[in-house]
């Protein structure tokens, strides 16, 4: 958090009759908390999908097309990759819809 807004925030509880100011300070700081928590969230899930691209383009480049059974094994494990992905991303947005 902003020391600035902190000190702001202050400054207006000791003063008398400021308190639309003070809501509204308030209200940022709320929001302050929130974007850096959404931030937190949202660099781990870059992680993770950045982790998950790695492993699919390492499997795509150690992949022999010539082989079409492996070919198939690894398109299938791809596939449930990211439909677990998917249904772990669906799960998270349901959880944040439930707790706002």
């Amino acid at each position: 958090m902003s020391p600035d807004v902190i000190l702001k925030i202050d400054a207006e509880k000791r003063k008398s009759g400021s308190s639309a100011i003070l809501e509204k300070l308030e209200e940022q700081k709320g929001n302050i908390i929130k974007l850096k928590e959404r931030q937190a969230s949202l660099s781990g899930q870059i992680s993770l999908l950045k982790s998950n691209f790695n492993s699919v383009y390492t499997k795509i480049t150690l992949l022999d097309t010539t082989d079409k059974v492996g070919f198939d094994e690894i398109e299938t494990e791809i596939h449930k990759i990211l439909d677990f992905k998917l249904k772990v991303s669906n799960y998270e947005e349901q959880l944040d819809r439930e707790m706002k």
